[in-house]
């Protein structure tokens, strides 16, 4: 009996030993493949729980802040077309009023006005802005160097004139005066814009941010002259800031302004 038992253990420990011997003997990919950690829900086969997460590589990346849709396109669309007979502009780009069409909104008493203005060979403009009625409420005539550029207007607010009115519409006009003697050779472009007053909740958020977010919550809420007026003063602020330069090329694609974006803003002098 011991002899039978003597005899199975040594058996044993043989079988043990060559089972040993002959797995030794398997490469190592067979044996990691025998111990493939078995799949966890939400994961790939062969990981380990708490391992690294794949994200998206613009997960991270900041978005770019863009100017939504309810901003309308650009006035020259509206605008009346440059008379035929015209023979002082000398350019591709036409004279373009950096407008939204339809009636533009301003939260501003006294808004600012952008118009790009192609080379000419006129020396003076004019532009004129009326009431719903008709009425002039402000007419003025300035010169301009005939060089390619942006130029802004403003409404003075201590020339007596009165600040608009909210929720009224306005009409403008800027009219390059390519023959004084004979106006009906003007170059012109025409909009409308209308004041309105800011709900509360804008009103404060304008007030708790910085310039260069004011230009969004301005055209997040479909405020175009202000949006670009306060982006214009960032610009002549900060000529040589990009992130300034690549909102204002942000804003102005977003309307189909593009190929405006890399005009120079120049100055004007009211006469």
């Amino acid at each position: 009996m011991y002899r039978t038992q003597f005899s199975l253990n040594v058996l044993t420990v043989k079988l043990t030993l060559l089972l040993s011997l002959l797995l030794c003997s398997l490469p190592m990919e067979t044996l990691a493949q025998s111990r493939s950690i078995p799949p966890v829900e939400g994961r790939p086969r062969g990981t380990l729980p708490g391992g690294p997460r794949f994200q998206s590589p613009s997960r991270n990346q900041p978005t770019p802040p863009t100017p939504p849709a309810s901003i309308d396109a650009p006035g020259a669309r509206e605008s009346v077309p440059v008379q035929l007979r015209s023979t002082c502009l000398n350019s591709e780009k036409p004279l373009t009023p950096l407008m939204p069409q339809g009636s533009g909104l301003t939260v501003a008493a006294y808004p600012e006005f952008f118009f790009y203005i192609p080379q000419t060979s006129a020396t003076k403009a004019e532009f004129v802005l009326v009431d719903s009625k008709g009425e002039e409420v402000y007419k003025f005539s300035f010169r301009i160097t005939g060089e390619p550029g942006i130029i802004s207007l403003s409404i003075p607010k201590f020339a007596n004139i009165p600040p608009l009115e909210i929720e009224k519409n306005y009409r403008w006009s800027l009219s390059v005066i390519c023959n004084p003697q004979d106006r009906l050779e003007d170059a012109s472009v025409t909009g409308s814009i209308q004041r309105v007053e800011p709900n509360p909740t804008l009103r404060a958020e304008l007030e708790q941010v910085t310039p260069r977010a004011q230009v969004f919550l301005y055209a997040e809420n479909g405020i175009w002259y202000d949006a670009l007026a306060t982006l214009a003063a960032l610009r002549r602020a900060y000529p040589n800031d990009w992130t300034v330069t690549s909102d204002w090329t942000t804003l102005l694609e977003s309307v189909g302004l593009k190929e405006f974006a890399q005009e120079p803003l120049v100055s004007n002098s009211n006469e």
